[in-house]
């Protein structure tokens, strides 16, 4: 069974969720962000609309919509090139969390299994608006230290802030619907520049 964090009221937190005024006061004011390793390929993957989700083997405690995460793009770019705004948090068997992210895993269904092998809960972080660094930006610029994260570091306030105010090149937002009952996401267009 695939399990939403979304709140108590799942149909107005979703319908809530999707308004640009919600996803601004979430990427503002939330104080939470991690740190994500990802490669290049899954990164242009989502850049261009085609991976809508990051699927993890396992998140931090606490993550909740409104959270940001900070992408940090492996060989051979290795700097943060983007930041993102979770707009909905899934968890459940992996074969049950592919079934309902499949049209837009930016994967293929092989590598969702090699990489989910021998695990029983697999997550998946909606992609809300994506925010696209001009320069990207160095690890020991951002933590003074130049070792990427194995699986996710939260970063403090002042580095979130520093991530956050970086200049953008752009920001793209997908445009799509998740549905709060079986969490599906239906992707309409392959996203908006702004």
């Amino acid at each position: 069974m695939i399990g939403l964090r979304v709140g108590f009221n799942r149909y107005a937190a979703f319908r809530r969720m999707h308004t640009d005024d919600y996803l601004r006061d979430c990427s503002m004011n939330s104080k939470h962000m991690i740190l994500l390793s990802i490669h290049e390929e899954y990164y242009k993957r989502i850049v261009c609309g085609k991976k809508l989700f990051e699927f993890r083997k396992r998140l931090p405690s606490g993550m909740k919509v409104g959270d940001r995460v900070a992408l940090y793009c492996t060989r051979p770019v290795c700097k943060v090139v983007a930041w993102f705004t979770v707009i909905g948090v899934l968890q459940g068997a992996p074969s049950a969390l592919w079934s309902k992210t499949h049209e837009t895993s930016g994967i293929s269904r092989e590598k969702f299994r090699r990489y989910f092998k021998g695990r029983s809960i697999a997550y998946a972080l909606a992609i809300g608006a994506l925010h696209v660094l001009k320069y990207g930006m160095e690890l020991i610029d951002l933590r003074g230290a130049g070792s990427p994260p194995q699986a996710f570091i939260r970063l403090t306030e002042t580095q979130s802030l520093k991530v956050r105010s970086a200049p953008v090149k752009r920001c793209i937002k997908f445009n799509r619907v998740l549905d709060s009952r079986n969490g599906t996401a239906e992707l309409r267009g392959s996203g908006q520049r702004v």
